[in-house]
């Protein structure tokens, strides 16, 4: 079964921002070869590189955390007691940007490790 077709079915049991994100990914996916190729891309600068359609204006980012926020907030918690780095105090021209992008990124890695893709 091709990658795409495992995101395919993978959307059917996400929701919410893991779900817009799956199709975000699987949207933005065409023009590559593969889902790995999107990725390796996608990995080299994340969505600061403008790859993702729909989360590059500011406009759109803070749509994306405006409709996910409280996701975006546990996701940030679940970072903290992984990793012990701290988000409440994170340092950024725009944080509403940051992190809608962070948290797109972090759910995006998570959907390739579901689609067993190593990046």
């Amino acid at each position: 079964m091709k990658d795409e077709d495992k995101l395919k079915n993978l959307i059917k049991g996400y929701n919410g921002m893991q779900k817009a994100v799956a199709e975000s990914i699987l949207f933005n996916v065409d023009g590559y070869n593969s889902l790995k190729d999107f990725f390796n891309d996608f990995w080299k600068s994340g969505c600061s590189s403008g790859i993702i359609y729909g989360m590059i204006y500011y406009k759109e980012t803070y749509k994306f955390f405006d409709k996910f926020s409280d996701e975006i907030f546990d996701l940030l918690d679940e970072i903290k007691e992984e990793t012990g780095e701290e988000f409440s105090n994170y340092k950024s021209s725009d944080r509403k940007n940051t992190l809608a992008w962070l948290a797109y990124e972090e759910t995006a890695r998570k959907i390739a490790t579901d689609l067993k893709i190593e990046c």
